[in-house]
Formats: C-alpha cells, structure tokens, sequence
C-alpha cells in the first residue's frame, strides 16, 4: 500500500513523500491503543481507590453520583484527547506514529495546523463505524494517499518518515543539497521572508527581484555559516528554494 506523493508548496517548491501505507499505520494504533489502555486502567485504579476513601470518610459523597460523573467526563476528555495532545504537541506524532517514524502533515506539504488535528481527530468516531475501525479501513484501502475519512476532511496525510529519506538518496543531489543547510539557523522568521519572497517573485521587477533574492541570500548564507553559496545552485533564488525544501525536510524529520 505504501506510495509516494509528490507536493508543490506555494513557494514553488517541490517535495517528494513516501506516504504510510495500512500496515504501519495500524502498528501505530495497536501502540497507541496500548498506551490508552493502561492509562485508562490507572484512571480506573485510581477511581476505586478514591472511592473506597471517600465512603469510609464521607459516606455521604462516595454515594453520590458525582464521582462515577467524573470519572466518565475524564475518561471522554483522556480517550479523545490523548491524539489531539500528542500530534499537537509533537507536530503530527503520537507516541505510536513516533515509534513507526510516521507523521501526520497538510496535503500541501506543510505541518498540520492545530484546527485539522482537531478535525481528523473527532471524526474518528466515524471511522470507527460499523465496529473496530471498518469504515477508516475500507476507506485507506479505496484511495492510494490511504487516507481515512479524518483524513478527508481534514485535509490531512501521513507519510512515513523514512520514506523521505530514502527518496533523497535515490537522487544524490538533493540529498547532498538538503543534509549540507544548517537551516536550523534560521530562525522561522527568516524561513517566512524567504517563503513570501519565493511566493511574490512573478510580481517584482528584474532588478527588485534580484536585489531581495541577493539580499535574502547573503542573509541566510551569512547565519547558516557558510562561507560562500555552493556552486551546485543554478542561482540565488535556487538556493533560497533549496533553503525552504530543507527546513521543510527538517520540521517532518524531527
């Protein structure tokens, strides 16, 4: 199942991913599932363990409803919430995803924002239908990005990590390209300028356009400490596309 697609951001550059197939995918949710698990029998542990306290030290609220309420409630909010936090937190991950190298990224190539991980999250429930992931899996099975209707909706995919890599090193110049920029350097306002800069070119004029792409790259060749722009660039907006491609690589790789 697995498969590559192939996304052009709006800076006109072009990056190749290896998307996750069913196989790692559902690896990634037997682990996660795993985790769930046992955090929700330490909820329940923990329940009875309070229960037992309160009714030998306040009978009264340990026959009431409301421990049995919150209990429910926490166990709803940690159920769905456990995805949401994680691929929140780590760009796209769960701890499943992060043991198979998988990610969670926008269709256009950029990290999910907080909005889609929320969307593709929630329906999950839909995916779910009929019993234990049916119509998530026919889903997967019935479109080559093996997206799930979250996935759908969302706008999301999920690529395997990896499979990156291994595209890079299939072509020797992009690797060599890619792993030789300590774009980590750069901080993210500078990425945007360049991005924005590669987004309006059409726009500017020869000389306008030649005079930010000069200054935007000696900028960038000057943080990232190198000593001068290799000559495998055809040119300084190249470079700076080559210095977007990278970061993205970077963000997805770490």
């Amino acid at each position: 199942m697995d498969t590559h697609v192939i996304v052009e951001t709006p800076e006109s550059v072009t990056i190749t991913y290896e998307v996750a197939g069913i196989g790692s995918r559902f690896v990634a949710q037997v682990i996660d599932l795993l985790i769930l698990t046992g955090g929700y029998l330490f909820l329940i542990i923990g329940y009875a363990a309070i229960s037992e306290v309160l009714e030998k030290t306040a009978p009264k609220l340990g026959s009431s409803p409301w421990p049995t309420v919150i209990l429910i409630i926490m166990s709803f909010l940690y159920m769905w919430g456990y995805f949401i936090f994680f691929e929140s937190l780590w760009a796209g991950q769960t701890p499943g995803k992060r043991a198979l190298r998988l990610r969670v990224i926008q269709e256009g190539g950029y990290p999910a924002p907080f909005s889609s991980v929320v969307l593709r999250n929630l329906i999950r429930v839909v995916d779910w239908v009929p019993l234990m992931y049916c119509a998530g899996f026919l889903t997967m099975l019935l479109n080559k990005s093996c997206k799930r209707i979250g996935d759908f909706a969302a706008g999301t995919i999920v690529i395997k990590e990896r499979g990156v890599l291994d595209v890079r090193k299939k072509t020797p110049g992009i690797e060599r390209t890619l792993l030789a920029l300590p774009v980590e350097r750069l901080d993210d306002g500078e990425i945007i300028l360049i991005k924005r800069f590669l987004g309006r070119r059409k726009e500017l004029d020869n000389n306008n356009r030649a005079e930010l792409a000069h200054r935007l790259a000696v900028n960038a060749r000057d943080k990232m400490g190198l000593a001068s722009i290799p000559e495998e660039y055809l040119s300084l907006e190249d470079f700076l596309a080559k210095i977007v491609e990278a970061s993205s690589y970077g963000r997805h790789l770490s």
